[in-house]
């Protein structure tokens, strides 16, 4: 194939020029030594070495080319570091994971200073990513029993605590089960409370167990029913559906 020919001199690229303007003759030899070129791409150009197959053993990435050579690539291993449970303003980093009390446990995914509660839900910035991802529910959440204590007072103040557990009242006569508001207690949503009557029912004397909420806060049992047991041995749960809104169900009094 013959070579263009330039005008110019350039020793850099293409050397010595022809130092005066190009004929059309050799214009068009320009041309056809360039489309000569593009024909033996088109028509004899080599066959291309492509991927045959892809696949992974354990940590490695195996390449297979048409040819069989193959190429082995080590692949990241993302590493969870445990830390424990939640402690307000530590630092966390990604891949953190944290076992918030009355939450669960959950994965970081952004780096970011713990608040005061904890907060589940919590953004990066206003609208911005989440700052956790559940991988384990607390047992209170899921519906299954973590203990089983007694209290023996008359008055009771729920706390994080007694979230998943079965609390048994025990004072002869009956116990007030009080539901503090959100902003004492970092209620997670789903929460459940239960109890159980130790004592048999007297509405006489009013023993019972009963469950009511601070000022501002809702405990809500179904139409038709009191807020308290309908006797001995009887269980009744506390559900959290949002902030100081509460739900009671079980064996319930009947208005």
């Amino acid at each position: 194939m013959a070579d263009p020919i330039f005008r110019n001199d350039d020793e850099t690229r293409w050397g010595t020029g022809k130092g005066s303007n190009l004929t059309p003759t050799e214009v068009d030899l320009n041309f056809w030594a360039l489309l000569e070129r593009i024909f033996a791409l088109e028509t004899g150009g080599a066959i291309p070495n492509g991927i045959a197959n892809i696949f992974a053993t354990g940590t490695v990435l195996t390449i297979v080319l048409d040819d069989a050579t193959e190429y082995n690539v080590d692949m990241p291993v993302l590493t969870f570091n445990p830390r424990g449970a939640y402690e307000p303003l530590a630092d966390y980093l990604p891949l953190d994971v944290i076992r918030a009390p009355g939450f669960g446990v959950y994965l970081v995914l952004r780096i970011h200073t713990g608040a005061d509660p904890f907060d589940p839900d919590a953004l990066s910035d206003p609208g911005g990513d989440p700052l956790y991802m559940l991988l384990i529910a607390e047992p209170s959440l899921m519906g299954s029993l973590k203990d089983v204590i007694t209290i023996s007072a008359i008055n009771h103040t729920a706390e994080l605590s007694d979230a998943g557990v079965l609390i048994r009242c025990t004072n002869i006569n009956g116990c007030v089960i009080t539901i503090p508001e959100q902003a004492e207690v970092a209620w997670a949503k789903g929460t459940i409370l239960r109890f159980r009557a130790e004592q048999s029912l007297d509405l006489s004397n009013e023993v019972y167990v009963q469950v009511v909420g601070e000022v501002g806060v809702n405990v809500n049992p179904p139409e038709g029913f009191e807020d308290f047991t309908a006797g001995k041995w009887a269980i009744i749960e506390a559900i959290n559906l949002d902030e100081d809104e509460w739900a009671l169900e079980g064996r319930l009094a009947a208005i």
